[in-house]
C-alpha cells in the first residue's frame, strides 16, 4: 500500500487549506510516515483536550486521506460519575463526527490487587489491552494517541529521574508496535504540538473537553514533573529549556538505534517465561551497550518495563561475577547469573520436597517439576541389546539386581553422593550438578531415582556407575522420563 506522500497523498488539496493544528498533524504524518492511504485508525480518546484535538484534526483530514476512523475510550473505574461523564462526552462527540465509538470499562483498582506495578502502570496496561482488543475487532492497523510535545518533555525528564539514561533521552517514539507481535502500530501525530496550541485550537472551534482531576494529584510522579519540576526549571533556565529538552530526543534516538543493535546481539534467546543475556558478549562491549542490553532483556519479561538505575547497576555487576548470584527486580522478577548467561525471569519459590515410590513396572508424575518417570523390566534378548543401545539423556537401562524393584523418586538432599557413570569414585551430588553447569534454580527441582545402593539415576543427567548393565547382568530394567504435556 503506498505511503501518504505527494499530490495523491493530499488528495489534491494543499496543506494551506487546513487550519493550523490539522496542518501540523498532516505535516507530521507526511514527514514521519505515520499513516498510509486507506488506513483503518483507532483514535484513543480520553475526553481530555489533547485526545479531543487529535480526533478533531483526524476527522478534518479523514476524507482527503482516505482514512477510516473509530474512537476507543476506556473507563478505568477510578473516578465514579466523573469517569462516566468522560465516556458520555467522548461517545457524543464521536457520533457528531459520524465516527463509531467503542466504550470499555475496567476495574483497575481490582486489577492492581491481583497484579504488579503502580496504579498508573496497571491502568496503562489495561488501556493498551483494550486498544489491542478494539484494533483487532475492527481490523485497524494504526492506533493514534494524543501525546503532545509537553508530554514528551515530561517523559524525558521522568525517565532521567528513574535512571533511564539514553533510553530516557529518546522519549516516546512517534511510531511503534502496539504490543509484541501486534499487527497494529501506535502513532503519535501531536508530538510536535504544544498543549497550549491544542487548547487554542479547541477554543477557536468552540469545542469543549473534559478535565481529569487526577492530573492535578501530586501523589503521581508525572504530575509532580508537570506541575512542579518543569515550571521550576523553566523559571530558572528560561522559556527555551523545554525546547532544548525536546531537541535531545532525535539526537539520542539516532545514537540509540546503533546502541540497540549492539545490545540485541547480546540476547541469547528465550525459554518459557525467561530471557537470557550472553554475559561474555555483553562484558566485551561498552557499558552503555551492557546497560541497554539489560533493559532490553528486562522489557521482554516484564509487564511494566520500568527498570531503575540501581537495578541496572546491579545487573551490570552480574556480568563479571560467578554463577549463582542474582538480583531481585520489580514485578517479582529476578536476574540471575547462570554460568555463561544472565537469565531474566520470574522468581520461583522452591517446590515442595518430593518422595514417591516407583514400582517396576510403574509410572509416577511430578506436576511440581513438570516431569513423568516410568520403569519397566526388560526380558530375554532385550537385556543385552539394551546395553548397546544409545538411549539418550531421558532414558537409561539399569541392572535390576543392583537397584532392586522398589525404587523411590525424591528430591535432592544435603549430603547426597553418587558414582557418576564413567567414573570410579563417589562425589557430592551438589558438586556434580555444578560441574555439569546445571543452573541453581534447577538443582533443587531435579529429581533422583533411589535404588538399593542409593542414587541410581540423576534424572535426565547421569546414571550411577554401580547400576550399569554389564555382561554379568541377568535382569535389566529401563528408566525413562519426559516433560508432562509434551
Amino acid at each position: 500500500m503506498p505511503t501518504l506522500r505527494g499530490a495523491g497523498y493530499n488528495g489534491g488539496v494543499s496543506n494551506g487549506t487546513w487550519t493550523a493544528l490539522p496542518r501540523r498533524v498532516l505535516e507530521a504524518i507526511k514527514r514521519n510516515d505515520l499513516l498510509r492511504q486507506g488506513d483503518r485508525v483507532v483514535v484513543a480518546v480520553s475526553g481530555g483536550a489533547d485526545s479531543m484535538a487529535l480526533l478533531e484534526a483526524l476527522a478534518e483530514l479523514r476524507e482527503p486521506l482516505g482514512l477510516w476512523l473509530c474512537v476507543a475510550h476506556l473507563n478505568h473505574g477510578l473516578r465514579g460519575d466523573a469517569a462516566a461523564g468522560d465516556a458520555e462526552a467522548v461517545a457524543s462527540r464521536a457520533a457528531a463526527l459520524g465516527t463509531a465509538s467503542h466504550i470499555g470499562r475496567a476495574d483497575v483498582a481490582a486489577l492492581r490487587r491481583h497484579s504488579r506495578g503502580s496504579l498508573e502502570a496497571v491502568a496503562r496496561r489495561a488501556r493498551y489491552a483494550f486498544l489491542e482488543q478494539v484494533a483487532s475487532e475492527v481490523g485497524a492497523t494504526r492506533v493514534a494517541l494524543g501525546h503532545t510535545a509537553d508530554d514528551q518533555a515530561e517523559t524525558i525528564l521522568l525517565g532521567l529521574l528513574r535512571g533511564g539514561e539514553l533510553a530516557a533521552l529518546c522519549g516516546m517514539p512517534r511510531a511503534r508496535p502496539l504490543s509484541h507481535g501486534s499487527r497494529a502500530t501506535v502513532v503519535r501525530p501531536l508530538l510536535d504540538v504544544s498543549r497550549r496550541e491544542v487548547v487554542a485550537y479547541l477554543s477557536q472551534r468552540g469545542l469543549s473537553w473534559r478535565d481529569d482531576s487526577s492530573n492535578a494529584d501530586l501523589s503521581f510522579e508525572r504530575n509532580r514533573v508537570r506541575h512542579d519540576l518543569l515550571p521550576a526549571l523553566e523559571a530558572r533556565l528560561g522559556p527555551g529549556f523545554r525546547e532544548e529538552i525536546l531537541q535531545l530526543g532525535p539526537r539520542a534516538a539516532a545514537l540509540g538505534r546503533s546502541v540497540d543493535a549492539l545490545a540485541r546481539s547480546c540476547l541469547a534467546g528465550s525459554e518459557g517465561d525467561s530471557v537470557a543475556l550472553d554475559a561474555a558478549r555483553a562484558a566485551s562491549l561498552p557499558r552503555l551497550v551492557q546497560r541497554t542490553a539489560a533493559r532490553l532483556a528486562f522489557e521482554q519479561v516484564s509487564e511494566t518495563g520500568e527498570l531503575r538505575r540501581r537495578a541496572v547497576d546491579a545487573i551490570e555487576g552480574l556480568l563479571c561475577r560467578g554463577s549463582g548470584k542474582q538480583v531481585r527486580l520489580t514485578g517479582g522478577l529476578v536476574a540471575e547469573r547462570c554460568y555463561g548467561v544472565v537469565r531474566f525471569g520470574p522468581a520461583r519459590a522452591a517446590p515442595p520436597p518430593i518422595e514417591i515410590g516407583l514400582p517396576v513396572p510403574g509410572r509416577v508424575e511430578l506436576p511440581d517439576v513438570g516431569l513423568w518417570i516410568e520403569a519397566e523390566e526388560l526380558e530375554g534378548a532385550a537385556v543385552h541389546s539394551a546395553a548397546l543401545r544409545a538411549a539418550g539423556r531421558w532414558e537409561e537401562t539399569v541392572d535390576l539386581d543392583q537397584t532392586g524393584e522398589r525404587l523411590v523418586v525424591r528430591s535432592r538432599r544435603p549430603g547426597d553422593r553418587f558414582v557418576p557413570f564413567g567414573g570410579s569414585r563417589a562425589v557430592k551430588l551438589k558438586d556434580f550438578l555444578m560441574s555439569e553447569r546445571v543452573p541453581r534454580a534447577e538443582r533443587d527441582t531435579r529429581p533422583v531415582v533411589i535404588g538399593r545402593c542409593g542414587i541410581a539415576w540423576v534424572v535426565g543427567i547421569r546414571l550411577d556407575a554401580r547400576v550399569r548393565i554389564t555382561p554379568a547382568t541377568r535382569r535389566a530394567g529401563r528408566l525413562r522420563a519426559g516433560r508432562l504435556g509434551v
